[in-house]
C-alpha cells in the first residue's frame, strides 16, 4: 500500500476536482484505473489530496477526462507550484507542514484578505512586537525558538516589497491597534488597504483570525 503523504491546500483541490471530473466522465475507481492505467488505490489517496502528483502524469489525466484550456492550465499551474521549492523550507526546523504550505500560498497569492480580533497582522508586525508575541505563547522550554520564527515572519514580509506585490486587505480589532506588545505595527505598503476597524466590545473577548486568498500570480 502507498504511504499517504503530507497534504496541502494545492492537492486537495486538485483532487477534489480530479473526483468532479471522474464522476462527470460516469467512471468509478476501477473504470479509471484501466483508462488511466494507474492503482485505483493511487488514484483514490490523489483525490483525497493525500499523495503528489506530477504534472505530466496531471496532464495525461485531465487529457483522458478532456478537460478545457482554462481548467487544464490551473491545475497544472496548481502541480508545478506544489513541486517548488521555497524560501519557507529554511524554516522547516520549526514549521509544521501546514504552516509551510501557508507561506507557500501567501506567496503565490495576488489578493490577500485578513480578519484579525486579537492582534495585527503578521504581514504588518514589528520585529519586537512578534518577538513579544512569541515569548508570550512559547514555553520556557521552547523559548530559544523565538527568534526563527520571528526570522519566518519577518520573511513573509518581503512580499509586499517585490516589484509584483499582492493587495492586502484587512479588517483589524480596535483593541488591538491600542493594545501594547513589544512597539508599533509597521505602516501599511502601497499596496496594503485597512478597510475596516472592529469597534473595541464589538465581539465576545474570543481572538480568531481569518485569512483569505485571491487567485494565484501564475495563473
Amino acid at each position: 500500500m502507498q504511504e499517504a503523504a503530507p497534504s496541502s491546500l494545492r492537492l486537495r483541490h486538485i483532487g477534489r476536482t480530479l473526483r468532479e471530473l471522474r464522476d462527470k466522465a460516469g467512471m468509478t475507481l476501477k473504470t479509471a484505473e484501466r483508462r488511466l492505467d494507474r492503482s485505483a488505490s493511487s488514484l483514490s489517496l490523489i483525490e483525497k489530496g493525500q499523495q503528489s502528483i506530477r504534472p505530466r502524469d496531471l496532464k495525461y489525466i485531465l487529457d483522458v477526462y478532456e478537460v478545457g484550456p482554462d481548467l487544464h492550465r490551473a491545475l497544472m499551474t496548481l502541480a508545478e507550484q506544489e513541486r517548488r521549492q521555497g524560501w519557507w523550507q529554511e524554516f522547516k526546523d520549526v514549521l509544521s507542514a501546514s504552516d509551510q504550505d501557508y507561506a507557500s500560498l501567501e506567496h503565490d497569492a495576488a489578493r490577500l484578505d485578513a480578519v484579525e480580533t486579537g492582534f495585527i497582522p503578521g504581514l504588518l508586525q514589528t520585529e519586537e512586537y512578534t518577538r513579544a508575541i512569541m515569548r508570550s505563547r512559547l514555553e520556557e522550554r521552547e523559548l530559544n525558538k523565538a527568534d526563527r520564527y520571528v526570522a519566518f515572519r519577518m520573511a513573509r514580509q518581503q512580499i509586499l516589497h517585490r516589484p509584483d506585490p499582492p493587495r492586502l486587505r484587512t479588517i483589524i480589532d480596535e483593541a488591538a491597534l491600542r493594545r501594547a506588545r513589544g512597539g508599533p505595527h509597521r505602516d501599511a505598503s502601497p499596496t496594503t488597504t485597512v478597510t475596516r476597524r472592529i469597534p473595541a466590545g464589538f465581539h465576545h473577548g474570543a481572538s480568531a483570525a481569518v485569512h483569505l486568498y485571491g487567485r494565484s500570480r501564475c495563473e
